[in-house]
C-alpha cells in the first residue's frame, strides 16, 4: 500500500531532477553563448574603430601629399592643416570651426584652401579655433582674374547664388571676352590672397544689376558643404600689401 504512493513519488522526483539538470546546463550553455556573442561583438568594434583609423590616417596622408605638391608649386606659402569640427545649420553660406587657432599662428583674414581651391577666409580666431567665412559670404570679397583672357573683377558673395552654389565675378567690362568654361584664379592684388589660387569656373555672364558692367557667374572648384579639412595659408609674399602701403602713407602725412 505504502509503494504504491512512493513509487509514483520516487518517479516523478527522478523526472524532476533529471530535468533540473538539464535547464541548469542549458542555462550555462546560454550564459557561454551571451559570453562568446559579448566578446565576438567587442572585437567586431575593435575591428571597425581600426579601419576607421586606417581610412582617417589614409585621407590625412593624401591630404599632406596634396598640400606638398602645393607647397613644391608656392615655396613662400606657410600652411597649417585643420580639420572642420562644426557647422551652424542656420548659417547661410556654409561657413564652419576649425580646430586650430590662434595657437597654432592662425590671425582674422587667413587665406582658407583644400587641394582643389579657395574656400574662403578665417573671420575670428580663438586661441584654439577658429570661424572660417567661404567665398559665398557677401563680405569675403576676392579680387579674381580669368586665366585665359587675364581679365580681372571682384568676386562676390550673394544670398541667391550661393544657394545654386554659385558666386558672382563683379564690375566686369561690357566688351568683357570672359565666357563659361573660362577659368577663374585669384589676382593676388590687395595682398589678401596669393596669387594663382583656382577658384573655379564661370557657367554664366549676365547683365550687373547696378550698373552696365557685367557679372561672372562662377562655380567654386571646391564642394564646400562636403569638405571636411583645410588648409590655412598663414604667410605668403605679398601678403597684406595694401595695408601697409595705406598705414606708409598715413605715417608720412
Amino acid at each position: 500500500f505504502v509503494g504504491l504512493f512512493t513509487t509514483p513519488m520516487q518517479w516523478l522526483a527522478s523526472i524532476g531532477g533529471e530535468r533540473l539538470d538539464s535547464l541548469t546546463a542549458d542555462a550555462r550553455k546560454v550564459r557561454e553563448m551571451q559570453e562568446q556573442l559579448d566578446e565576438l561583438r567587442q572585437q567586431l568594434d575593435q575591428r571597425n574603430q581600426q579601419l576607421a583609423d586606417y581610412y582617417n590616417i589614409k585621407k590625412e596622408n593624401d591630404d599632406l601629399k596634396s598640400y606638398l605638391d602645393i607647397k613644391d608649386a608656392h615655396a613662400d606659402w606657410q600652411f597649417q592643416p585643420a580639420v572642420i569640427v562644426g557647422r551652424d545649420t542656420n548659417e547661410l553660406f556654409s561657413g564652419f570651426t576649425i580646430n586650430k587657432g590662434a595657437a597654432s599662428g592662425i590671425h582674422a583674414g587667413d587665406p582658407v584652401i583644400t587641394d582643389s581651391g579657395l574656400v574662403g577666409r578665417v573671420a575670428k580666431v580663438g586661441t584654439t579655433y577658429a570661424k572660417v567665412e567661404t567665398i559665398y559670404h557677401p563680405d569675403v570679397q576676392v579680387s579674381a582674374i580669368s586665366s585665359r583672357t587675364e581679365e580681372i573683377g571682384v568676386l562676390v558673395g550673394d544670398k541667391v547664388y550661393a544657394d545654386q552654389n554659385l558666386v558672382q565675378m563683379e564690375y566686369l567690362d561690357p566688351k568683357t571676352a570672359i565666357a563659361p568654361g573660362d577659368l577663374i584664379v585669384t589676382s593676388g592684388k590687395g595682398g589678401v590672397y596669393p596669387q594663382q589660387v583656382i577658384i573655379g569656373t564661370v557657367q554664366e555672364v549676365i547683365q550687373s544689376k547696378v550698373d552696365v558692367s557685367l557679372t561672372a557667374l562662377v562655380r567654386p572648384a571646391v564642394d564646400l558643404d562636403r569638405i571636411t579639412s583645410v588648409m590655412v595659408i598663414t604667410s605668403f609674399t605679398g601678403q597684406g600689401e595694401t595695408m601697409d602701403a595705406l598705414d606708409d602713407a598715413s605715417s608720412g602725412e
